[in-house]
């Protein structure tokens, strides 16, 4: 046997390659991850924890930055003592972070 001729044996076999089977006929060398019979494999996309993260990242960033403005705002309406309270649109505010919980 040559040297040469067994190095494909130990890289294993590349897409269409034949290797010789019994009796000196060449036989077809499956690929792994393809499936002889049967429909193909749908493709899917999995997300990690990291790539969610990394999305909702790139997401923040698109916003404008329009809070910005709105906390200084909110700021200077304390500084000033003119900021008040609405209580019936706490309230409000409160249950409905309430009801998204629930549903």
């Amino acid at each position: 046997m040559k040297v040469k001729d067994i190095l494909p044996y130990l890289q294993g076999p590349a897409k269409g390659v034949e290797r010789p089977g019994r009796g000196g006929k060449a036989e077809a060398v499956r690929v792994r991850g393809e499936r002889a019979e049967g429909p193909p494999r749908e493709d899917r996309v999995e997300l990690n924890g990291r790539a969610v993260v990394a999305e909702a990242r790139e997401r923040m960033r698109e916003l404008p930055e329009v809070r910005e403005e709105r906390v200084e705002a909110l700021r200077r309406e304390i500084e000033a003592g003119t900021y008040r309270v609405e209580p019936e649109r706490v309230a409000r505010a409160m249950l409905a972070d309430l009801l998204k919980d629930i549903y």
